[in-house]
């Protein structure tokens, strides 16, 4: 890794450290990210039973098309 690689990899810390500082007592910032997360919720739920109602079908099936690749 270069002087500039670490450069911009401290740059980026420095900035999603401020980043949280500044959100961390932004009730509304909070509660956007909050909303978002529960929009992504249901799908992964879905995604889990789906795998879990086949037992495991899904993966197997899967499998069998990457191997005949």
């Amino acid at each position: 890794m270069s002087g500039l690689d670490r450069a911009l990899a401290q740059f980026g810390r420095v900035e999603k450290t401020l980043f949280l500082l500044n959100s961390v007592g932004d009730e509304a910032f909070w509660q956007r990210i909050l909303r978002q997360i529960n929009r992504g919720e249901p799908w992964h739920g879905v995604g889990w039973a789906v795998f879990h109602k086949r037992k495991g079908e899904l993966r197997q099936m899967l499998r069998t098309l990457i191997r005949g690749c």
